[in-house]
């Protein structure tokens, strides 16, 4: 009987852990829905505009940067997750490293942006005073 139920718990698990999977139908139906919803909406004020737009051009570098070999770093060396699996301040304490992570994703990515705006701007004077001097 315990093989059993826990045979059982261990499939329902399983289940539930991959259709919370990048790739699983549910991500993908949920992603294509996101979409929909918010491709309808006209938002005026420029602020709230320019922010939206501000974040979603970081969005891609930090769901790189999440997935990279880091994720394990931040989660169980820098945060110490692993100490607040059985607390009851762990809903919170996830919901900040979420945000704590977004954060700090988000300043590499801007960086790696002004980083390569700047070596483009010095690769462009290069070749204006390189074409000056022919």
């Amino acid at each position: 009987w315990y093989f059993y139920t826990s045979t059982a718990d261990n499939r329902i698990f399983n289940l539930i852990s991959s259709s919370l999977d990048y790739t699983s139908y549910l991500t993908i139906i949920a992603s294509i829905s996101l979409l929909i919803l918010f491709k309808g909406i006209n938002i005026k004020n420029i602020f709230i505009h320019n922010s939206i737009c501000f974040i979603a051009s970081l969005s891609f570098g930090i769901y790189l940067i999440e997935g990279s070999y880091l994720q394990d770093f931040w989660h169980f060396n820098l945060f110490k997750l692993q100490n607040y699996y059985t607390s009851i301040i762990s809903p919170i304490y996830v919901v900040l490293i979420a945000f704590a992570i977004f954060i700090l994703c988000a300043i590499i990515e801007t960086t790696r942006k002004l980083l390569l705006l700047t070596i483009k701007h010095i690769i462009q004077k290069f070749k204006i005073k390189k074409s000056n001097k022919l």
